[in-house]
């Protein structure tokens, strides 16, 4: 039996309209009911990851030079990996 620590995870792959990666864009997660927000930058594959996240409801910013700010809003539940 697996203990359950409470948290998940929320990690992606930011692309633009083309499919190309973005490499170097910031990445922002905000709890919406506690306000606090961490960030985290894509690494040369567009790749980005936080981990051990409390579960809760969240909106995820990302930013990159030259591109449009993009925003999305998702619940994240105990033990999941939200792909966002």
């Amino acid at each position: 039996v697996l203990a359950q620590t409470g948290t998940g995870s929320v990690q992606g792959t930011v692309k633009d309209p083309t499919g190309s990666v973005i490499p170097n864009a910031k990445a922002t997660l905000r709890n919406t009911q506690t306000a606090v927000s961490i960030e985290t930058t894509t690494n040369n594959v567009g790749f980005y990851l936080f981990p051990a996240v409390q579960n809760g409801s969240y909106e995820l910013t990302v930013e990159a030079t030259g591109m449009e700010t993009w925003k999305g809003t998702f619940t994240l539940v105990v033990g999941q990996t939200a792909q966002i």
